[in-house]
């Protein structure tokens, strides 16, 4: 792959460009988009641009009853593009949603983030992992691999594993730089790494000290800005698309008033998120957030007692009355990652089991 050096000094990479060689006819202009897509047809050219289709005499609208509507006058019919089916959501399920993207997990040895990598994975993508241990999920016995990166081997998918610190930005953008050498353009960035890893006693906005302070806010915000600013200049455009992971807590507060500072870096995530969206949105890259409620982890499970977070008396605020699970917070992941949300950015999908609907 060809590389250059900018005047910053930093490598890049050539960014895949897509090409839409067809649009939706959703205005049924037929001599001006020659593809109608939306309803798997396509049209021959001649057509005068200023002849619409009347809705009742349609030849994009899929066939009623074994026949489709006469054509309109004027209007020259369609021929099928697709000879298998003429439902569009057939033919779009016919390969992996994530078919040879390339895509990268922070905190990805364990936990949600390890669930995003696999699930992705099996969606046909090749996958950067990134975590400060990699031997995390092993020593909570999430795999049966080797190690996470075999995991994703295992899937036949091609996986980058790299150990870094992502809270340093030196760290952080040479990781992001061996995907996409190793890799090539990097297509979504799930941005996981983060956590309430403080001492839940001194997590109060009155009595958290300088160093949790500062150490949450560099996991939590830091990190993920970090990763933004080295993966951005190396992502296809358009089509590229950052997730970046929250926590509920940045709308809500714990009862106690817990995990205050914690929360506040996850807020600034999601105001940092919005302002991607703006930035990058001409340029064809989304931005958006999940915030996720109460999801049973090992590593949430093992310290729920302790912590009060995650535990069984919990559940009575919880309209579906469980806690969530990590195969509960993949299908948002899969939905903002992909082309399946095309038109959507700097927006956030809480995925919290209805957390917040009822009032104590």
């Amino acid at each position: 792959m060809m590389t250059s050096i900018k005047a910053t000094g930093r490598p890049t990479y050539p960014r895949r460009k897509r090409h839409f060689d067809a649009r939706a006819c959703d205005q049924h202009v037929c001599g001006k988009y020659r593809d109608c897509v939306a309803y798997g047809h396509r049209h021959e050219q001649g057509a005068n641009e200023s002849e619409r289709h009347a809705e009742a005499d349609d030849p994009c609208l899929p066939a009623i009853g074994g026949h489709r509507p006469p054509v309109a006058p004027g209007v020259l019919p369609c021929e099928p593009m697709l000879k298998q089916s003429d439902k569009v959501g057939d033919v779009m399920m016919t390969q992996p949603r994530f078919d040879g993207k390339v895509v990268i997990v922070t905190g990805a040895a364990g936990g949600m983030g390890l669930g995003y990598a696999l699930h992705l994975a099996k969606l046909g993508a090749d996958v950067g992992i990134f975590d400060k241990d990699l031997d995390a999920g092993k020593r909570n016995s999430e795999y049966d691999a080797d190690s996470v990166a075999d995991a994703i081997k295992a899937l036949g998918r091609r996986v980058v594993a790299v150990q870094a610190d992502l809270s340093n930005r030196a760290e952080a953008q040479s990781a992001v730089e061996k995907v996409a050498r190793e890799l090539g353009p990097i297509d979504t960035i799930v941005n996981n790494a983060g956590g309430a890893i403080t001492p839940a006693d001194r997590s109060y906005a009155t009595n958290s000290p300088d160093d949790d302070i500062e150490l949450l806010i560099k996991v939590n915000f830091l990190s993920a800005v970090y990763c933004c600013q080295a993966a951005v200049p190396l992502m296809t455009t358009p089509g590229g698309a950052i997730v970046n992971i929250i926590t509920f807590g940045a709308f809500a507060g714990d009862s106690h008033g817990k995990y205050a500072v914690y929360s506040a870096a996850k807020a600034a995530l999601l105001t940092y998120t919005r302002h991607l969206a703006v930035e990058l949105g001409p340029v064809g890259i989304r931005a958006n957030c999940i915030a996720p409620g109460l999801i049973h982890t090992p590593r949430v499970a093992a310290a729920a007692a302790a912590r009060g977070m995650g535990t069984n008396d919990q559940t009575s605020g919880i309209p579906l009355r469980r806690f969530g699970k990590v195969d509960d917070m993949v299908g948002a992941v899969e939905f903002l990652g992909s082309d399946m949300s095309a038109y959507i950015t700097g927006e956030c999908i809480r995925v919290t089991g209805g957390l917040g609907l009822i009032s104590l």
